[in-house]
């Protein structure tokens, strides 16, 4: 006798066989393309670390610029050769030169440059306010005090890695505490107090480690 349904049940469970059959293959596919990717990434790495680097396009030779770039979030500050620890920001870290026009009689597809002296940009550090120690302010007396040299000292920004090691160092000379500002007092907002200084400076130069 036969059994009502039973082919139709039959033909979906063999349906349902065939798809999963078919996803289990497509499955497997993508894990073997998806290990050949890897394999292939792998010995590229290799291949660049044994060429010591990314080939320079103009040049030939190799640099140094493996991997990822790297963090701009760690970093170390000694003003004077004294260190004053971890900032939350440093910026200014910029030259500019300055462009004279230059039109030449005849000329009139372009007005060329001419490249003048260059300036360095204002140094601004901004932390974390700690009221106890005024050690913002202690650089501020070198300049304030009238009765002797306004104070200027070298600065050294550290850069450092992920596993905070030193990777390359920002050195500033003759630098000089020229504005100060202190944290902003409101008993409503909570929030953590910063205070900030900008400082005049001759140059800087920066040194890669390693």
């Amino acid at each position: 006798m036969a059994i009502p349904g039973l082919g139709a049940a039959k033909s979906a469970l063999s349906k349902a066989s065939s798809a999963a059959g078919d996803a289990m293959n497509k499955a497997l596919n993508f894990g073997n393309e998806a290990s050949e990717a890897a394999t292939v990434v792998m010995a590229a790495k290799a291949k660049l670390a044994s060429m010591g680097g990314i080939k320079d396009k103009h040049t030939g030779s190799a640099t140094k610029r493996q991997g990822d770039p790297d963090i701009a979030y760690a970093f170390d500050i000694q003003i004077g050769g004294v260190s004053y620890g971890m900032f939350t920001e440093v910026s200014g870290l910029s030259w500019k030169a300055e462009i004279q026009p230059m039109p030449e009689g005849g000329n009139n597809a372009f007005v060329r440059g001419l490249i003048r002296p260059g300036k360095f940009e204002l140094l601004t550090l901004k932390r974390g306010w700690f009221a106890a120690t005024g050690e913002f302010i202690d650089l501020l007396r070198g300049i304030l005090d009238p009765n002797g040299p306004i104070s200027r000292k070298n600065v050294t920004i550290t850069v450092l890695s992920r596993n905070y090691e030193e990777i390359g160092r920002y050195d500033l000379s003759n630098a000089a505490v020229i504005e100060y500002e202190g944290p902003a007092l409101n008993s409503m907002s909570g929030q953590v107090g910063f205070e900030q200084i900008r400082m005049v400076y001759d140059s800087f130069t920066y040194t890669p480690k390693g």
